[in-house]
């Protein structure tokens, strides 16, 4: 899997992340994953496999204050 992790600045002086991943082979089109509340990117792993080996690119943010991505409150 070539899972890449990224970051996006936010207007709240924050950081957003989010993971790309590309297929190998000729590609199908492309999968957002939203995933729920309190998940985190790497939890997907298998899924993000799953979709790129089926011909599909990737992509999965993360939510403000979930994983690594910018809590909403200086207390973490």
């Amino acid at each position: 899997m070539n899972l890449t992790l990224h970051t996006l600045a936010c207007s709240y002086d924050g950081e957003m992340r989010y993971g790309k991943s590309m297929t190998a082979k000729p590609c199908l089109g492309s999968v957002v994953v939203l995933q729920g509340w309190g998940e985190w990117i790497e939890k997907y792993e298998e899924v993000i496999r799953n979709w790129n080996e089926r011909g599909y690119n990737v992509i999965i943010p993360e939510w403000r204050g979930q994983g690594l991505s910018s809590r909403f409150l200086t207390d973490p």
